[in-house]
């Protein structure tokens, strides 16, 4: 089910509120339909196999299909976008008669064709696309769970390109596309690694806040003291955390068995959570770490 038809069997299509975007041009009110909808015999629609002999996809989402998805020439990608804008052309069209009273009610038939064909050309357009979006995803991508997550946000990204993209301006929508894209992955970078430097920064500044009774002279029997004392108070954590929290701060700071600290992102993915209800548990865990710490500050000094 597409999400036309999603939106159809819901009612919002047969409400005629339905938001429909298409770049405009001058020659859908003067070229006849079939100019739109049906190619030129001696155009090719592919640039790298027979019209005939293209392989469908599944869906856009199967990324092992990506090598059966043709590629569009340029004559076929300028056809599909004057196609897919033409038919929503169209719906609007009908769908401001209707609302004006000036066709009856039951034309939301031929609305709602139009508007299907709409996403079956949008949808393949994508398809023919998706190795440009996977190409750049693999040069941003650290790790194979952030590829995945990458190549959902740039399937997303390339969608609304292709809403947006002006066929008429005569340049490849590869070149359209890939702007779009890679600009998204280098916003996305730029707020991960602003928000890793206020991780850091926060880090340091806790650690600088931790208690140094001993002076900058202190004597190594002072120090193992300390080291004694946050181990206790590690070992010691099921006294005060649930099992869920005590695994995101093993795994967040390295406590574990393989004393690597992860990410955010990679913890999210080992207790199959959002990063962000991950960070949300973490400090929930350490407002309860620095109460515990401080009801058995006393234990520890006398220890």
């Amino acid at each position: 089910m597409t999400d036309f038809d999603s939106r159809y069997e819901s009612g919002v299509i047969s409400d005629l509120d339905v938001v429909i975007e298409f770049i405009p041009n001058e020659e859908f009110e003067l070229l006849d339909e079939e100019e739109f909808l049906w190619m030129d015999g001696s155009t090719t629609l592919y640039s790298d196999r027979d019209d005939q002999g293209q392989v469908e996809a599944t869906e856009i989402g199967d990324f092992r299909c990506m090598g059966a998805l043709p590629l569009l020439s340029p004559a076929g990608e300028s056809f599909l976008f004057r196609k897919l804008n033409y038919l929503r052309f169209r719906a609007v069209k009908l769908r401001d008669a209707i609302l004006a009273g000036d066709l009856p009610a039951t034309k939301e038939d031929q609305l709602r064709w139009f508007l299907s064909e709409a996403d079956a050309v949008r949808n393949h357009i994508a398809e023919c696309n998706l190795r440009l979006v996977l190409s750049i995803v693999r040069r941003f991508a650290a790790s194979e769970s952030e590829f995945d997550d990458l190549a959902s946000e740039g399937l997303t990204i390339m969608l609304k390109a292709i809403d947006k993209f002006d066929f008429s301006r005569g340049f490849r929508f590869s070149t359209y596309a890939t702007s779009s894209v890679q600009r998204h992955f280098y916003r996305v970078s730029t707020q991960k690694l602003r928000r890793y430097r206020m991780e850091v920064g926060a880090s340091t500044e806790r650690l600088n806040q931790l208690p140094n009774k001993t002076g900058a002279s202190e004597e190594p029997a002072a120090r193992m003291a300390d080291v004694i004392r946050i181990q206790t108070l590690v070992s010691r954590m099921d006294e005060c955390l649930d099992d869920r929290e005590q695994r995101i701060i093993q795994e967040r700071f390295g406590l574990g068995t393989g004393g690597v600290p992860k990410t955010l992102r990679d913890v999210a993915s080992d207790v199959d959570l959002s990063k962000e209800r991950v960070r949300q548990i973490q400090l929930t865990a350490f407002r309860k770490l620095r109460k515990f710490f401080g009801e058995l500050q006393s234990d520890l000094l006398t220890a």
